[in-house]
């Protein structure tokens, strides 16, 4: 069963999530994610939408995932013959990201993903992201920390056990963007690009 969403025509503005703590839950705003094991596409589409001055200042996860905007399957190896999940794909045209800060999200392990598709855990399809058209303006998010987890913005990101990775930008800006003191303590990072990282994970 795949996940989907679709935003059309859409404004997102003033919104606060600071302080938020999902206690190992998953954390998705505005985008399509699977924490579970459906083996499904997730598939997430945003266009001539505009998200202005949200704060998700202090957003702790706890290892749980984090998805603002784009597609993120975070399952394991799912249900025999199913797979985690399939295809993650993003794609975001026309749309405006102005003023977001995200500064001292905290996903302890979990994925972070911001207008991308990331695929993470072992069992998925390829990550696909394609942003036209849009601007990602005045984006804080000094001090992140994924402790581990992998980090993706605005491109595409597969993490263990996945297919290729497809990454495209047209037409779009990315201005006054602020990384500083981000903490991935080896976890990967992926900055409108695209991204394969195979690993395995370990068994005790």
């Amino acid at each position: 069963m795949s996940t989907t969403s679709t935003i059309s025509g859409s404004n997102f503005d003033g919104i606060s999530f600071d302080g938020v703590n999902t206690n190992g839950g998953g954390f998705n705003f505005g985008g399509a994610q699977d924490v579970g094991h459906t083996g499904g596409d997730v598939q997430s589409g945003i266009e001539s939408s505009n998200f202005n001055n949200i704060s998700f200042d202090g957003v702790n996860t706890n290892g749980g995932g984090f998805n603002f905007g784009g597609a993120q399957g975070v399952g394991g190896e799912g249900a025999p013959g199913a797979g985690g999940h399939g295809l993650v794909q993003s794609g975001i045209e026309a749309s405006n990201f102005d003023g977001i800060s995200l500064d001292h999200v905290n996903t302890n392990g979990g994925g972070f993903n911001f207008g991308g598709a990331q695929g993470a855990a072992g069992g998925h399809g390829g990550a696909e992201s394609g942003i036209e058209n849009s601007n990602f303006n005045n984006i804080h998010l000094s001090d992140v920390n994924t402790n581990g987890g992998g980090f993706n913005f605005g491109g595409a990101q597969g993490l263990g056990g996945h297919g290729g990775a497809e990454s495209h930008v047209e037409n779009s800006n990315f201005s006054n963007i602020s990384f500083d003191h981000l903490n991935l303590n080896h976890g990967d990072f992926n900055f409108g690009g695209a991204q394969a990282a195979h690993f395995e994970v370990p068994h005790h």
